[in-house]
């Protein structure tokens, strides 16, 4: 039982995604080969924009680094575009010569095709470090830091002027030795060390007289020499070095095995802070490039990344529930959940109004009980009707479902089983089949839903037109009667404007058919008492015209506007147009009193 307790909570899939940090367990440190070539590897990198540009509007910082001798260069830049880089790039291999291979990260300056065509015509090969893991080119990060640090310790007097002292910070870099090497990075490219402010001063202090001059033959057989056997000792010591390095990394790290096919998290920065980050996947190993990278697929999105095993680790997903198992000899029919129909009633639910007297009451509860099929809380089924849905030649479509787990199933097992019960649906064989999709409501319940997007795509649509929705509710309601006569009725207010379409039914009474109200807008409100009322009656006709228009009608209002708009309508083009728009109408004008008018006048106080 622990061991299931134990497996249960290692497969929460929300626990394992949003678990603070990364693993700590860390892969052992594998180091990079030593190169023995000058400028054999070279690796390149950019600094900034840095906190405060220079005056003549340098901000980046291109930086170079040769991976035998641990030589420096940088470049100030005003901007990162990769034309910029490769002229800067230029500059640096006119005095060294082109480098064999070249590491950077996957920015994109040194990663578009302009880059790759200019290593192409220098013959360099390109080599990319593993993303979210700088310490693949961590040679030319610790030259970024180092320099970094230089430029503010030097530039605290001048800020703006750091780009004019970036050489000489440059030289004082290349002028120490180096703690993997034992040499300065000037010695061991140049086979001699740097003569600098400090070797000024010891001249003069010890007023040496000048050496004599060394024929140029001896000259260069020493300095072959002496290269010769500095670049031996780096090398041994680099070599100390590294092995040194990788018994205090290793003492806290242990070998993270992956197999192709494995389902893993990948961290990654949230894409909204840069400075978060979140566990992202699953994803499933491709391949393995080596023990610490390997090539990681998005089976949703189809993106495939090559990282290190240091940012992923293991998903552990949790086993489903499995109902039956049938055997593929087992040719039987499948068992269902049989529905059951049993109505539940509502009528305890329905509240009958105190008001009513005794008999009222009872005769309210023979009503409920006679309809008492129209309160079930159950869905009620058309029978005897049947929608087919033309795919022509398409082949049957059987999508699989979508893989879900834990309360999602839970749910979807649920709504199956309540939609069972309820007789809406019944068990099915067809070859036609479309994965369930569970959306959540603003009530924090679930929508059963199916996507139904592949069906769609094939189906064909049936050619005749759909009719409008308040056309066939007035076919089901019988209302309004065309034949008989309409009665408009209108009135405005301060507030608004309300209108009443009603007829005279069979009993005399007047019956309302439609409602209209409207609140003044903030450029209508400066309108007179009497433009209000005309264009009430103006906006309702136009508001009514599919009922209106082409029979004889009565307005009633209890104003005389119209006969104000016919005496002036020639002031300016606004009456004009109100007294044209109503041409096309055919009317009698009944006026009524302010106090028989109150449906629309209540409707015009409160639109």
């Amino acid at each position: 039982m622990y061991q299931h307790i134990k497996e249960f909570c290692r497969s929460c899939d929300t626990c394992q995604r949003f678990s603070t940090g990364r693993d700590k367990t860390k892969a052992p440190l594998v180091p990079m080969p030593v190169v023995g070539e000058p400028f054999f590897r070279v690796g390149i990198d950019l600094v900034g924009p840095l906190y405060k540009p220079s005056r003549r509007g340098y901000k980046y910082i291109l930086t170079v680094i040769d991976y035998a001798t641990r030589y420096p260069d940088a470049v100030a830049l005003t901007n990162i575009e990769t034309s910029t880089i490769a002229n800067a790039l230029l500059s640096i291999w006119g005095r060294t010569g082109f480098p064999r291979e070249l590491v950077s990260d996957l920015g994109t300056q040194f990663t578009s095709r302009l880059m790759k065509k200019l290593l192409e015509l220098c013959g360099i090969k390109h080599l990319t470090s593993t993303p979210y893991h700088p310490q693949t080119n961590g040679l030319v990060e610790n030259l970024n830091k180092t320099l970094v640090k230089m430029i503010k310790a030097y530039s605290q007097q001048r800020p703006h002027d750091w780009d004019t002292k970036l050489q000489q910070l440059l030289f004082a870099y290349r002028s120490v030795p180096q703690d993997s090497t034992g040499y300065s990075p000037f010695e061991l490219l140049f086979g001699r060390k740097a003569r600098g402010p400090l070797d000024l001063i010891g001249e003069h202090w010890e007023a040496s007289p000048t050496p004599d001059p060394v024929p140029v033959d001896d000259y260069i057989k020493d300095l072959q020499s002496t290269l010769k056997m500095a670049r031996d000792i780096a090398q041994e010591h680099l070599m100390t070095a590294q092995e040194q390095q990788k018994i205090r990394y290793d003492a806290t790290s242990r070998p993270r095995d992956f197999n192709v096919g494995d389902e893993v998290l990948f961290l990654t920065p949230n894409k909204n802070n840069k400075l978060q980050i979140d566990w992202t996947g699953p994803w499933r190993i491709v391949r393995k490039q080596n023990h610490v990278n390997c090539d990681i697929l998005d089976e949703q999105l189809g993106i495939e990344k090559r990282v290190h095993v240091n940012m992923i680790k293991p998903y552990v997903n949790r086993s489903a529930n499995v109902y039956c198992i049938v055997s593929e000899e087992d040719t039987g029919p499948f068992s269902f959940w049989e529905g059951d129909r049993e109505i539940h009633r509502n009528l305890d639910k329905v509240s009958i109004n105190s008001d009513l007297s005794p008999s009222q009451q009872r005769e309210v509860k023979g009503i409920l009980a006679k309809y008492k099929v129209m309160f079930s809380d159950l869905p009620g089924r058309v029978q005897g009707v049947q929608h087919k849905i033309c795919t022509g030649d398409a082949a049957p479509i059987a999508s699989p479902p979508y893989r879900v787990t834990g309360k999602i199933s839970e749910c979807i097992e649920q709504e199956v089983r309540e939609m069972l019960d309820l007789d809406i649906i019944v068990p099915s064989n067809s070859p036609w089949a479309s994965p369930i999709v569970l959306v959540k409501k603003p009530d924090k319940t679930v929508r059963f839903c199916i996507d139904y997007r592949r069906l769609n795509k094939i189906t064909q649509n049936d050619m005749y037109p759909m009719p409008r929705l308040d056309d066939l509710l007035e076919r089901i309601g019988k209302a309004p009667n065309f034949d008989n006569p309409f009665i408009l009725t209108c009135d405005a207010s301060d507030t608004g404007l309300g209108a009443v379409l009603s007829q005279i039914d069979e009993d005399g009474e007047d019956r309302p058919i439609l409602f209209l109200s409207k609140k003044w807008h903030s450029n209508e409100l400066s309108m007179s008492t009497i433009e209000k009322e005309c264009y009430s009656i103006i906006w309702s006709i136009k508001k009514l015209k599919p009922y209106l228009w082409g029979r004889k009608f009565t307005l009633q209002t209890d104003h005389a506007p119209l006969r104000w708009l016919d005496n002036v309508k020639g002031t300016n083009n606004k009456l004009l147009r109100w007294s044209l728009s109503l041409q096309d109408f055919t009317f009698d004008i009944k006026h009524i009193k302010g106090k028989c008018n109150v449906v629309a006048d209540a409707l015009s106080r409160a639109p």
